[in-house]
């Protein structure tokens, strides 16, 4: 992701702001667990550099898909990013995921990125979608509503009647990158009655729009990481914790969707194993997906 790349971190605040009080009382509505969903998974499957770490050596280019999901339990789909695929593109994509798996669909940019959210267009894009996650059936998860960062308090009459109208069967996550409209009140207000997650961004260049507001009983992180090992695990370490408070709260989801710098996108298994592995100690009772490191096992 290179929104909120920086060259240096050097000075970047990484704290995470606390949980406000708007938060705890969203969160108590839902009963408690002690086995919440956890969702660990990266922006791409197809990623070569995946080989010999989080893939088995040799794995071949169309086995790509089903290595990854024998590692990681939810993948972000960029590709629909740029339009609907076909439909046996979609089917191809169901049926090679067992039972279980996740995709979190990015809402098509036509959708997104128009001057009117709202238009005739705008509206047929989006039936599109949601016939495509239909189609998905068991194997969609929180779809992901990037909006660019010109979308700012001005558009904020669009966003209510966008999100009013989103699907009621869909479960979706809103990504904001302009900072007066996350930290808007009657945004978290639009989200907590559509029962929509606010996505939390965690890249180093704009900590401006970080924020820890939950909506709903769901954390969404798109965790951007940084070549800096040490500055990575403090990170990973710091959301193990939140996590931890935000499900002793009333939290029962979590996806962490992880963004490796380009450069060290090979790395994104370490991440998913910090994280995983932290959360497995601290819930023993969840369902959590920890990869294998294959890097590791290749040495014996």
């Amino acid at each position: 992701m290179k929104f909120g790349k920086v060259d240096s971190i050097e000075g970047i605040d990484f704290s995470l702001p606390a949980v406000d009080e708007r938060s705890i009382q969203v969160l108590a509505n839902f009963d408690k667990t002690d086995a919440p969903e956890i969702r660990i998974g990266c922006s791409i499957w197809s990623n070569k550099e995946y080989i010999g770490s989080v893939y088995p050596e040799k794995t071949p280019q169309s086995k790509l898909l089903e290595a990854y999901t024998s590692q990681f339990n939810t993948v972000e789909v960029n590709a629909t990013r740029y339009g609907m695929p076909k439909e046996s593109t979609l089917e191809g994509w169901r049926n090679k995921a067992p039972d279980g798996f996740k995709y979190a669909f990015k809402v098509p940019a036509p959708v997104t990125n128009r001057k009117d959210l709202n238009d005739s267009e705008g509206v047929a894009r989006m039936d599109q979608f949601a016939a495509g996650m239909n189609l998905m059936e068991d194997k969609v998860g929180t779809s992901f509503i990037m909006m660019p960062q010109h979308f700012g308090l001005d558009k904020m009459p669009q966003l209510e009647t966008f999100i009013a109208n989103w699907p009621e069967e869909l479960d979706a996550s809103l990504e904001l990158r302009e900072e007066n409209l996350i930290h808007f009140n009657e945004v978290r207000s639009l989200l907590e009655e559509k029962q929509m997650s606010l996505c939390v961004t965690d890249t180093p260049g704009r900590r401006d729009i970080m924020h820890n507001y939950i909506t709903n009983q769901e954390l969404f992180i798109r965790f951007v990481g940084t070549m800096d090992l040490e500055n990575n695990e403090m990170r990973i370490q710091n959301w193990i914790e939140r996590a931890t408070e935000l499900v002793g709260l009333g939290l029962t989801r979590i996806y962490f969707m992880i963004h490796q710098p380009a450069d060290n996108r090979g790395s994104a298994g370490d991440v998913a194993r910090q994280f995983g592995e932290g959360m497995k100690n601290n819930f023993p009772n969840a369902d959590i997906q920890i990869p294998v490191n294959h890097q590791k096992l290749s040495l014996f």
